[in-house]
């Protein structure tokens, strides 16, 4: 009996330990190079001793033009000679780059990876099977090394995640040309994999050769490093209290704090917590101190009482063009801003809500007709209003500071304004000259309502 060799052990210990037998549905996900190659090879070997059902699955980025047509064609050939169905894919991956900003690089991973999801769904495939391997591992650690991490970054990547299996993790990048040299196994090579213009090459054909000439096995030292990061970080997310949107963080030493606020703020807005803002919020807790900590992609964290929470921030209201003020009811900023005028003496009438917006900031106040000077118009503050409260010139920006009115809706709140200057500040107060001091003196009412809760397609739009 032939004795195997270390890539059939490799994929039969991953099979067995993923549950992986006779009717699972495996697709290798196979650009032609030798690792893949040899990973479709293996697999095609054992597909009858294991009853794997057997496909590749092959995606076409468009980077290497008529080089990249002859991997796809040369993926074809291998298939039909080892009787396994292909799918195929492609996408402008350039074009992606250049329009949403990504490096060519995670372009082309977030389309491969988007495809393999979708190509899962559509037929039904079980697991996907990549061929990354030692080496990969490495390249992964130092990378995020390099660039940034925390522990579980440099866990790199998983033997298992979700319906993606990696059984060659554990040989390195010459046990697997070993193997394709002594099997004869076809592939192509990818001219790209020679470019250090991308990081990942320049680890590979300068940096980790650089770092073996100190420690000949620095592969397999940051292999090892990999599986004690894994190791530890599930062992202290064991440890994380179940998730609450108001989390209380009292008393948790900052290893767990940084967890749970990572994790927190990713189930709450699906992104990454980077470093500068999670060492913010670590720096309020170790203080024992309140704070806010404003966030990308308008969110903020709450931290007070050693309580701990995460909240979409309205964007600002739409721009308040301005008007003259005339009696009875004029919608502002799109309809978030009601304003509001009657008579002084009449009892204006109680509005509702109009359903897509729920006005819950509300002001009202008279304004004495006598110290009006000209036509009122109402406008959005500028720099350098003044508004004369009980004998004193103040600033309408520190007053509003003062008042404690969200800062999202200040630009939307309609001054009211004369030939003389600011008449009225909603929310802060009335100019001494346009106060009411006696009660038979002419006079109107203005009502001011602003909806501090958006609706979602505020959101959606920016």
């Amino acid at each position: 009996m032939r004795r195997r060799s270390r890539a059939e052990e490799a994929v039969l210990s991953c099979l067995r330990e993923n549950g992986v037998g006779a009717g699972t549905r495996v697709c290798v996900c196979f650009s032609g190079g030798m690792d893949s190659s040899a990973l479709l090879r293996t697999l095609a070997e054992l597909r009858e001793e294991t009853g794997i059902s057997l496909s590749a699955c092959h995606f076409n980025h468009r980077i290497r033009g008529e080089e990249a047509d002859r991997d796809e064609a040369f993926c074809a050939s291998v298939c039909a000679s080892l009787g396994v169905t292909l799918y195929t894919g492609s996408a402008d991956v350039p074009a992606v780059a250049k329009a949403s900003g990504k490096s060519l690089e995670e372009a082309a991973r977030d389309a491969r990876y988007a495809w393999f999801d979708a190509l899962g769904e559509k037929e039904g495939i079980d697991f996907f099977a990549t061929a990354h391997h030692k080496n990969d591992q490495a390249e992964t650690v130092l990378f995020r090394l390099l660039r940034g991490t925390a522990v579980g970054g440099l866990s790199g990547i998983p033997s298992r995640r979700g319906k993606y299996l990696r059984p060659f993790l554990p040989l390195t990048r010459a046990e697997l040309r070993t193997y394709a040299e002594e099997r004869g196994v076809p592939y192509c090579t990818d001219s790209s994999n020679d470019s250090e213009r991308y990081t990942r090459n320049y680890l590979r054909h300068t940096l980790l050769p650089a770092m073996e000439q100190v420690n000949p096995a620095v592969v397999d030292s940051l292999f090892r490093l990999s599986r004690c990061a894994a190791e530890d970080e599930a062992f202290l997310r064991s440890l994380l209290p179940p998730y609450d949107a108001c989390q209380d963080v009292s008393g948790l030493p900052p290893a767990l704090f940084r967890r749970v606020a990572a994790r927190n703020y990713t189930v709450c807005t699906g992104k990454t917590l980077c470093f500068p803002h999670l060492d913010a919020l670590c720096d309020l807790a170790e203080r024992g101190r309140d704070g806010v900590v404003g966030l990308p992609g308008g969110y903020r964290a709450l931290l007070k009482g050693g309580k701990l929470r995460f909240e979409r921030v309205n964007p600002p209201l739409p721009t308040l063009e301005p008007g003259e003020l005339r009696t009875g009811e004029t919608l502002l900023c799109g309809g978030a801003v009601r304003l509001t005028v009657a008579p002084g003496g009449e009892k204006m009438r109680k509005t509702c809500d109009d359903g897509e917006f729920i006005y819950n900031l509300s002001t009202e106040f008279p304004l004495s007709c006598a110290g009006i000077c000209g036509m009122i118009q109402y406008r959005a503050r500028r720099p350098g209003d003044r508004l004369r409260l009980h004998g004193v010139n103040r600033s309408v920006k520190k007053l509003f500071s003062e008042s404690g009115l969200p800062v999202f809706v200040r630009d939307a709140v309609p001054l009211l304004a004369d030939a003389q200057g600011v008449l009225c500040v909603p929310f802060v107060g009335v100019a001494d000259r346009a106060c009411r001091r006696e009660e038979t003196a002419a006079s109107f009412v203005v009502r001011v309502e602003i909806a501090e809760r958006m609706p979602e397609r505020w959101y959606e739009s920016r």
